[in-house]
């Protein structure tokens, strides 16, 4: 039979990795290529189809985006591989 302390780790390491699932990783990723102030212009959408939706409060935001977009598909490739594309769209970010 099992110790109640070995099973209450059990069920808490089960609830933890229930919350870190791949939008988590998603947002990690994100805080850590764009810097806040380019953050502050942006909100992410969510992913379907293995790609990354993103709004861009401006159309002189979404150029800057479009500009970067190789280099922040590339970084986010490194951490998720299933990132495929990402789209970026005007919107409301707030």
């Amino acid at each position: 039979m099992e110790n109640i302390k070995d099973v209450v780790y059990q069920v808490f390491e089960k609830i933890v990795q229930k919350r870190t699932g791949p939008q988590d990783k998603i947002e990690e990723v994100w805080l850590n290529i764009l810097k806040e102030e380019e953050r502050r212009h942006l909100k992410l959408r969510g992913v379907k189809n293995n790609i990354l939706f993103v709004d861009v409060d401006s159309s002189a935001g979404l150029f800057q985006m479009q500009t970067k977009k190789g280099k922040l598909l590339k970084a986010f490739q490194e951490q998720i591989p299933e990132i495929k594309n990402i789209s970026f769209n005007i919107g409301k970010v707030q």
